[in-house]
């Protein structure tokens, strides 16, 4: 079963027509879709519903008919082509009417020909009623005689939606035209997308607001008869789905992109692996954080740079280089971790893998020095001083900047099967929060942090990233902490949603999933197959469950509200990616994800079945009695798990 609805979009009639009566229709009107634009919306896995028109001679006048139950009930509009605008002024109005329904609720709407020029009206722009008439000058715009065989050349302008869809590649090209009349006066806030080449007729125009609305003056839907020189048909039908999804997803109009400004993105080698593990320094006698980062910094300083401050004193971070796999980060990390563990031991400081301390108070934390950490302070305060948290964080390489926005959103769907294996801090100040993980609550608290805004598309991504660089929300895009965020200076995508659990062995069997989901992901974008991504409320509801239960809640499926035990998904999960493809870096060769990761696989299920660290620990309180002996457990954890 889909694990969300196909979008729905709802078609205005192509024609309506009285049939001869030897047609076998006696005294009917007959409105119809060509199959043409119906198979073309369908192809995309969207379903087309033709929406009833009316006109002077209609049984029903437009008082009965409501265009914002369509509007209500359908993800997107397309005005079709057919009768003149001004020929059936009922029909006319009907469909401005339909106009403002998906429009004023910020439903998507794209214009073909005739739904061209509706909108143009609709925005208070004028027509000319025969471009012969009035441009005599003009190339001719249609012939009966060949119909959709007869093509123009036209130029899309730099700057706006079609150039973003198309790319340079397509700045020139040809077009199926059919229509007389044409745009005379622009309607107000519209932007000219593509002239004819020739004579300079308006053939395209997007609206400047804050939803997606797109005319047209050429048939996209008849494009695949001319697959050699025409402009590509597909292209227009995704991006209106994916606007619809995005408008579906947010609940709100979204913009479609104009991109004026770029972020420069890394390139990165795809499926390659970075480990990044935030440590806590723990003082042996009283088992308190300990501020001994700048010390052991100082130690460690010649020998590896894969040792490094974080916010404040009484954590380090330790990472990993550019790695193939997570076998290949395990190694690499228990090389970086031998020499943190000599410099601690000089320190006289243990190390512990957790996600919150139980007892230690943050309001007793040192601030490492840095401007970065003393603006973090500065802007968020309070919020930002409770953030002695610890987690794992993999970066992803990614093929390119639009791979990483999709297999983000794909990402999303499982980040909180993630969270939940992950989950490991239910203390904070001396409280049993009733939590599995009370850390991730707080990076929610951030006014940048958890969750992810999702965007469609890399474009997207970038016109949101500059209107919070612009307002001053964010100085980089470092400062979007979110649970999964893009890293343009890796090219990675970078997955943030764990705590640091107590073993390098858990954190790894984690690396080796996120690592098996990626490729996963990228293969079925590859083949074609569209990876899901979960509604707004579905991931906050998912990931709340999570945050409160570990692994021992029920995973919401869908839109619809479906849900299962969350340790069926993760099991149905494993075996999903067991077969994902994981590059070796020997020109091409790659190796199934169960064979590389078959050790991984069977401690994942392990955890599964055992539930979170989070469990153990209050195991561990409820023996002793102390908070005390929690984090000497957790000490003797990650010691044990280096040995």
């Amino acid at each position: 079963m889909s694990l969300s609805r196909p979008i729905k979009i709802g078609l205005s009639p192509r024609f309506q027509h009285h049939f001869p009566t030897d047609f076998g229709v006696k005294n009917k009107v007959i409105q119809y879709l060509e199959q043409s634009i119906s198979h073309w919306v369908t192809e995309t896995g969207a379903l087309s519903f033709m929406i009833p028109s009316v006109s002077e001679a209609s049984l029903l006048q437009p008082e009965a008919i409501d265009p914002n139950d369509y509007a209500r009930e359908l993800d997107a509009l397309i005005l079709q082509g057919g009768a003149d605008v001004g020929t059936d002024l009922v029909r006319d109005r009907f469909e401005l009417d339909l106009i403002k329904a998906f429009h004023s609720t910020g439903k998507p709407i794209l214009g073909v020909c005739r739904g061209l020029q509706l909108l143009n009206v609709y925005f208070g722009g004028t027509l000319i009623a025969d471009i012969a008439t009035a441009r005599p000058e003009a190339i001719a715009h249609f012939k009966p005689d060949l119909y959709d065989g007869y093509t123009h050349e036209i130029e899309i302008q730099e700057g706006g939606v079609l150039g973003f869809i198309f790319g340079p590649e397509h700045k020139t090209s040809n077009v199926v035209s059919i229509h007389h009349q044409a745009v005379d006066v622009l309607g107000a806030n519209l932007h000219v997308e593509a002239l004819s080449k020739t004579d300079g007729i308006i053939e395209a125009f997007s609206h400047k607001g804050d939803a997606f609305v797109l005319g047209v003056q050429w048939h996209p839907e008849f494009h695949y008869s001319h697959p050699a020189s025409a402009l590509p048909s597909r292209e227009i039908i995704v991006a209106l789905i994916e606007a619809a999804r995005a408008r579906r997803r947010a609940r709100k109009p979204r913009p479609f992109v104009r991109k004026s400004k770029h972020l420069d993105v890394a390139q990165s080698e795809t499926l390659t692996l970075g480990v990044e593990i935030e440590l806590q320094l723990i003082d042996p006698v009283n088992f308190d954080l300990k501020p001994a980062a700048i010390e052991i910094l100082n130690r460690v300083e010649r020998k590896t740079p894969k040792i490094k401050s974080e916010i404040f004193q009484s954590m380090i971070e330790i990472e990993t280089g550019v790695c193939r796999t997570a076998v290949d980060a395990q190694t690499d990390l228990t090389e970086t971790i031998a020499i943190l563990k000599k410099a601690c031991e000089k320190s006289e400081v243990l190390l512990s893998g957790s996600g919150t301390h139980p007892f230690a108070s943050y309001l007793e934390r040192i601030l490492s020095p840095g401007d970065r950490y003393s603006q973090l302070i500065e802007r968020n305060q309070w919020i930002a001083r409770r953030l002695v948290i610890f987690g794992l964080h993999v970066h992803v390489g990614m093929p390119n900047p639009d791979a990483i926005i999709k297999v983000m959103n794909a990402y999303m769907n499982y980040a909180p099967l993630l969270l939940g294996l992950s989950a490991s801090s239910p203390f904070w100040h001396r409280d049993d929060t009733g939590l599995a993980s009370s850390r991730s609550t707080f990076f929610e608290s951030t006014p940048t942090g958890g969750h992810p805004v999702i965007v469609d598309s890399w474009g997207e991504y970038e016109d949101l990233y500059f209107k919070m660089l612009d307002s001053g929300s964010v100085t980089s895009p470092k400062d979007l902490w979110w649970d999964i965020r893009p890293s343009p200076q890796y090219g990675t995508l970078e997955i943030r949603t764990c705590d640091v659990m107590p073993t390098l062995e858990e954190n790894i069997a984690l690396v080796a999933l996120i690592h098996s989901m990626g490729a996963y992901f990228l293969e079925n974008m590859k083949a074609g197959v569209q990876n899901p991504t979960p509604t707004d409320w579905q991931y906050r509801e998912n990931k709340w469950r999570a945050t409160r239960h570990g692994l021992d809640f029920d995973f919401v499926l869908n839109d619809w509200g479906e849900a299962r035990p969350a340790k069926e998904i993760i099991t149905e999960l494993l075996e999903k990616v067991s077969d994902a493809p994981i590059p070796t870096g020997k020109s091409g060769e790659t190796v199934p994800a169960r064979e590389i990761y078959a050790d991984a696989f069977l401690r994942l299920r392990q955890m599964a079945a055992e539930g979170p660290p989070s469990l153990r620990q209050r195991r561990v309180f409820q023996e002793n009695g102390t908070l005390e002996s929690v984090v000497a457990a957790s000490c003797h954890e990650f010691a044990e798990g280096l040995s």
